[in-house]
């Protein structure tokens, strides 16, 4: 069994939403509970968030701020790693 943070599981439960959002209605939104899980989620794994005054998002080792959706797509990149990975790594 993968060991994720405990702040993954409300992402992981947000991530099924916004997939099938995504995948089937075709609506990239997202919404500001949503935004703090991932937020909560990426911080558990070491990746710092700031929001900046403009809405957007700055992540640790970034080159440029990110919207909201590519905020969501960063965590469910990173949630979708961890979960693919062989046990023990």
């Amino acid at each position: 069994m993968i060991t994720t943070p405990k702040t993954s599981r409300p992402f992981e439960e947000a991530a099924r939403a916004i997939m099938y959002r995504w995948a089937v209605e075709r609506d990239t939104w997202v919404s500001a509970a949503e935004i703090a899980e991932a937020r909560a989620f990426l911080q558990a794994i070491g990746i710092a968030t700031t929001e900046l005054p403009d809405g957007r998002f700055a992540l640790a080792g970034a080159e440029s701020a990110v919207e909201a959706s590519r905020l969501i797509l960063v965590s469910l990149r990173h949630l979708y790693e961890r979960r693919s990975r062989p046990l023990g790594s």
